[in-house]
């Protein structure tokens, strides 16, 4: 339609040229009509006609690829993190609540968010101020670290209460589709820096 409509447009111009869309029409139709006669009656496809000598394109939709998107696990050890000691000595506790995840497909890849909930509470030597640790997402298919990124989170307790609460979303993370099992694992990393505390004043 796009190619007819085009025609008609460029010929609107002069009579000539009008005429020559005519004869053009008339040699069309007569080359169209003589395939038809060929292909017999009721075998008429117009794919056949357009793309006459070439293959014509596959009207068939690209199928889906089917990809279920893995929970988001917490990772063994990874749920807490304590600041400074045990008992007498804690200042503060990090733990995970909640994780979600959203997978989406890409070509032969798959872009991936994560995201993490939860709280800091304060210790028995602790007070009110901003807590921070480091948070390491890790995607492995199989045996293989394929995707891995660390977020250093920063929660405030606020003065006169005795427990903060954070959220994080970290995004763009690229995976291959194929391959083994995909897995997404998230917690703390203590050995991706120093937990700190800043109090405030």
């Amino acid at each position: 339609m796009l190619k007819r409509n085009a025609a008609m447009n460029v010929s609107a111009g002069t009579g000539m040229k009008i005429l020559g869309a005519k004869i053009l029409g008339t040699v069309s139709l007569a080359v169209l009509l003589a395939g038809c006669g060929s292909m017999g009656s009721g075998n008429f496809s117009p794919a056949a006609v357009f793309f006459a000598g070439s293959t014509p394109p596959d009207a068939t939709p690209p199928a889906e690829v089917e990809f279920e998107c893995p929970a988001a696990e917490i990772r063994e050890g990874g749920a807490a993190l304590r600041v400074g000691g045990n008992g007498e000595s804690l200042r503060a506790q990090f733990a995970i609540t909640d994780t979600a995840r959203e997978c989406r497909v890409e070509g032969r890849s798959i872009r991936i968010s994560v995201g993490v909930e939860g709280r800091v509470m304060l210790g028995t030597a602790g007070s009110p101020g901003t807590f921070s640790a480091p948070m390491r997402v890790v995607m492995k298919r199989g045996d293989k670290v394929v995707a891995t990124k660390t977020e250093r989170l920063s929660v405030v307790v606020p003065q006169g209460d005795t427990l903060g609460s954070f959220d994080s979303v970290q995004k763009d993370f690229v995976v291959p589709l194929d391959g083994p099992e995909l897995t997404i694992t998230v917690g703390f990393d203590s050995g991706g820096g120093e937990v700190s505390v800043s109090k405030k004043r």
